[in-house]
């Protein structure tokens, strides 16, 4: 396949959406878990799309991503669940922290509080994630036992939704309300320390779009999952590069 441009791609993805999404449903028995994957694989299959040649077929291509990325998500579920499933209290609360803003930046949990509903509304964070959000930052003094009860799902899915709430929050964050993480000049740093892990096109997609607000020529579609891909990968960098 040659001049494998946005178009082609979008024109490509349109025909095997719904079988990676039923293929990564039917592999990982999880809604969620699928989901996460489903996501996952749409990035990586345009960042390989520019070499894909076509000696296999693009739904083979894309299945085989899917595949890796469901047993990524599972690995990753099991993983927060054990963080969890400790105590539901100090330990998860020390990897899970309450406030996005600890180690990165002065801001006020009214104002973190304050983003939950756009962020949901914009689709950084699921239903869930928000309602357990909010929750917690009205009660912080509660325990995920307690928050659960009153959301009426279980304390360790409580946990587990605001370990990745507040992570998606962040990303919220960084693309529409930098100054919730301190700054441009902490996302640079942030960006300094992520780098090992982004590529070069990763990197200057970062600068352009989130550092110095550039309006970018590519679908929609494509920036909101690559950026938001990119800035979690800043977002887990924030407090380590304000510890360097």
């Amino acid at each position: 396949m040659t001049h494998n441009g946005p178009a082609k791609f979008e024109e490509a993805w349109a025909l095997v959406a719904d079988r990676v999404k039923a293929y990564c449903l039917k592999l990982a028995r999880n809604a969620e878990i699928a989901d996460v994957a489903y996501a996952a694989t749409a990035s990586r299959a345009w960042r390989g799309f520019a070499n894909f040649r076509g000696d296999s077929s693009f739904q083979t291509f894309v299945t085989t991503i899917a595949q890796r990325e469901v047993y990524r998500a599972m690995r990753n579920q099991k993983r927060w669940r054990a963080v969890a499933s400790h105590d539901l209290g100090d330990d998860a609360e020390r990897v899970c922290d309450l406030r996005p803003e600890v180690g990165t930046c002065p801001a006020r949990l009214v104002d973190w509080s304050n983003a939950i509903e756009p962020a949901a509304a914009l689709g950084y964070l699921s239903a869930s994630q928000a309602s357990v959000l909010a929750m917690r930052f009205c009660r912080p003094s509660a325990s995920w036992a307690q928050l659960g009860t009153d959301l009426g799902i279980d304390a360790s899915s409580a946990a587990v939704h605001h370990c990745r709430g507040i992570q998606c929050l962040r990303v919220y964050a960084i693309i529409n309300e930098p100054t919730l993480v301190g700054g441009l000049d902490v996302l640079r740093d942030a960006l300094e320390v992520a780098s090992r892990d982004l590529t070069v096109h990763e990197t200057h997609v970062f600068e352009t779009i989130v550092l110095r607000g550039s309006p970018t020529p590519l679908p929609p579609s494509r920036v909101g999952r690559e950026l938001r891909a990119i800035c979690s990968k800043v977002a887990s960098c924030i407090a380590l590069s304000h510890r360097k």
